[in-house]
């Protein structure tokens, strides 16, 4: 070998040597989009952040409706409501002017916008190219389902109530650490379970593992207990993952089945939905997010909620659980602005208004005071505070009707 070609070489791989991080990196990038069935990594490189097109990323489950749709009733006189979405008035985060309400809409990436009195559906508006058929993936807001769903199960005898160990239905837990089972069902759907949860960024963290693992089941069974349960409030996407399992094992069926069984077919929705899952191969529903449907079957589920779980003579879901799931209680939670995955408005008189929320600003907005129930889905949330502006128009609508 010449010297020549010797130095060449070297040159080589001194050059190579700080560029294999990068052609690695680079070659992950390039086989991501190919491996995303399989493989939480490739999921994060290829889709990153989450978005509202997950919907169609993720395989889902289909859930089946029963026809006839709940009807909505329309206003004696419509035009008497159009001076109220004309003149609210929105202030945005950081933003040193106000907006008006429809124009916020527009500009705030706003899919759907409905409301309703009762029955009666005072509007429906749909922006930025979405329509009434269009299917919209709700985020966090399928906590809120799971908690109906739990309540469901107790009611039929599946689960014995709130106040059983995890560990009863999920004994492997215990196997791991023994403290799982001074874990309840309660601690889980209050978030305060006491399980560890680091709310980084990272591809590896709990925010990615919990939304991107195609196998949820294996990742929720790899939670970690960080205090006592009942110590302290913390939004942990652990804690759904769990119930879920809960739901399989003490009902014998897949969430979705037991949701279109004891609520989708019973509520008179107008079209089928969907839950979104993990994988194919694992086939378990993303608890912590992946529920899809029409704004108006939302619209439905929040009117099931005003109703107290009843529909026409039917209970669908308990009154009892209606109104224990969503109270204001700090007496025996640590955060009384949250109950059974559902937001509860601080008690000031009169039952307090509670929602269903979702990343992006999706909301079941109920306030059973005003017999009123507001859907808000879009692609953002736009940089506004969605359920003082909810509560705004309640009170327009008081004035309205004085």
């Amino acid at each position: 070998m010449t010297a020549g070609r010797g130095r060449r070489r070297r040159w080589i791989w001194l050059l190579a040597i700080p560029l294999a991080p990068v052609l690695v990196a680079g070659g992950a990038i390039a086989v991501a989009p190919l491996l995303t069935s399989r493989f939480q990594w490739a999921r994060t490189l290829a889709w990153w952040d989450a978005d509202v097109d997950d919907i169609h990323r993720f395989p889902a489950r289909p859930i089946a409706n029963a026809p006839p749709a709940t009807r909505f009733l329309a206003p004696a006189d419509p035009a008497a409501y159009r001076p109220l979405w004309d003149s609210v008035q929105v202030r945005r985060r950081g933003a040193e002017s106000v907006e008006l309400l429809d124009d916020v809409m527009a500009s705030a990436a706003t899919a759907a916008f409905l409301v309703l009195r009762g029955d009666t559906l005072l509007t429906e508006r749909y922006y930025n190219g979405w329509a009434a058929e269009s299917l919209h993936t709700s985020f966090s807001a399928a906590k809120s389902l799971a908690s109906l769903s739990v309540g469901t199960a107790i009611a039929r005898g599946a689960i014995p109530g709130v106040e059983i160990p995890i560990t009863r239905l999920l004994p492997e837990l215990a196997e791991r650490d023994p403290r799982f089972g001074e874990i309840t069902l309660r601690h889980l759907l209050t978030m305060t379970s006491g399980l560890g949860w680091e709310n980084t960024s990272t591809p590896w963290g709990d925010p990615a593992t919990t939304y991107y693992a195609p196998d949820l089941r294996a990742a929720a069974l790899t939670a970690r207990i960080a205090e006592p349960p009942g110590t302290r409030f913390v939004y942990n996407n652990y804690n759904p993952l769990l119930v879920g399992m809960i739901l399989e094992r003490a009902t014998g069926q897949s969430v979705s089945a037991w949701f279109e069984e004891t609520i989708w077919r019973p509520l008179g929705a107008a079209a089928p939905s969907a839950w979104s899952l993990d994988s194919e191969r694992s086939g378990f529903e993303k608890m912590e997010s992946g529920w899809n449907a029409r704004a108006e079957d939302y619209a439905r589920l929040g009117l099931l909620m005003l109703r107290g779980g009843v529909r026409g003579r039917d209970t669908i879901v308990p009154p009892a659980w209606i109104e224990e799931s969503t109270r204001a209680d700090s007496a025996s939670d640590p955060n009384g602005r949250y109950q059974y995955f559902w937001w509860v408005a601080p008690a000031d008189s009169g039952p307090s208004p509670f929602w269903a929320e979702g990343r992006f600003g999706q909301f079941i907005w109920v306030s059973p005071a005003d017999s009123l129930v507001i859907v808000r889905l879009g692609r953002e949330d736009g940089g506004v505070r969605w359920p003082t502006v909810f509560a705004r128009i309640a009170r327009r609508l008081r004035r309205l009707n004085d």
